[in-house]
């Protein structure tokens, strides 16, 4: 069997299996909100790396995710399960956001989320430092896992530390419009089981319509692409392929509190 068409048919038993938590979602995606959008770990970004843009003050945004196994190492005792996670975050004073993701592993063969509790939990805290000049980019430092402080190295899948930028920008080119440019640069700061975006990584995203979001970005390991849709000023929809073979799929919503 196709392995895209496999990914894609055990993603849709999953999500027909939690039609309640969608059915919620849906409903709170007709609240008032912005047309920001998250990335796949939770936080403001592209596909999965992290950029300088937050949410407004007092915005929330809760969303689930899905990554195909063949470029997933954080469960080494898992190998060949998808990663399937949820994730809640929420913006104070436009300078700081928190989140927490829920990570649960994705048994393939049985099409059936693994049994892990509640999941991996992952906080998350960036802060945004001072602008003194519109023309200057946005700056991000930012944590994953800070629970990561203990000693606890087992238990952290998803560690980064980072800081990243921003910029804002405006050329066209045969109607797409290159609107945002992102660089950032991540160390191994804390001992983790697993780290993310160590080294060099950036991206950026052209608007092709109102509703249609192109994205590129390279990880610090592996050059990725894809698309977002914009169902409503508060539904996002996301689809992508790490390293352009790899699905990466996600369904978020912000409003305000």
């Amino acid at each position: 069997m196709n392995r895209g068409g496999t990914c894609c048919s055990q993603l849709g038993e999953i999500l027909m299996r939690n039609t309640r938590l969608l059915l919620i979602l849906l409903f709170i995606s007709f609240l008032p909100s912005g047309a920001f959008s998250q990335s796949l770990t939770g936080v403001s970004g592209l596909l999965t790396i992290p950029t300088a843009e937050m949410l407004d003050d007092g915005q929330m945004a809760v969303g689930l995710t899905f990554q195909d196994e063949k470029y997933l190492r954080a469960f080494p005792s898992r190998p060949d399960n998808h990663l399937l996670a949820s994730y809640i975050t929420l913006s104070y004073f436009s300078f700081l956001e928190l989140a927490l993701r829920l990570n649960r592993p994705v048994d393939p063969a049985a099409g059936v989320v693994g049994k892990v509790g509640i999941g991996d939990r992952l906080p998350m805290i960036r802060l945004r430092l001072p602008r003194f000049h519109p023309a200057l980019p946005a700056i991000v430092i930012g944590q994953h896992d800070y629970s990561v402080l203990s000693p606890a190295e087992e238990a952290s899948h998803f560690s980064a530390s980072y800081g990243v930028l921003s910029q804002e920008i405006k050329l066209r080119w045969k109607g797409i419009e290159l609107t945002s440019f992102h660089l950032g640069y991540g160390v191994d700061l804390v001992t983790a089981h697993h780290h993310e975006f160590v080294g060099w990584f950036g991206g950026t995203r052209f608007k092709a319509t109102q509703w249609l979001m192109l994205l590129l970005e390279y990880d610090a390991e592996y050059w990725n692409g894809g698309f977002r849709l914009h169902l409503r000023d508060a539904a996002h929809v996301t689809i992508g392929w790490k390293q352009f073979d790899s699905l990466l799929a996600g369904f978020n919503i912000n409003f305000y509190l």
